[in-house]
């Protein structure tokens, strides 16, 4: 029941062996999975 802020150099998602690059402007759409949540969608705009 904690809020866990993303942010560079701290906790942070990266993405590994894409396909393609990614724009700066982009935005994905990605899910998260949890032990007691499962699977939340999420929509989150890339910084680079």
């Amino acid at each position: 029941g904690e809020t866990l802020m993303l942010k560079p150099m701290s906790y942070h998602i990266m993405f590994m062996g894409l396909k393609k690059p990614l724009s700066e402007v982009e935005t994905v759409d990605i899910s998260l999975k949890f032990k007691n949540a499962g699977n939340v969608p999420i929509r989150i705009k890339l910084e680079h």
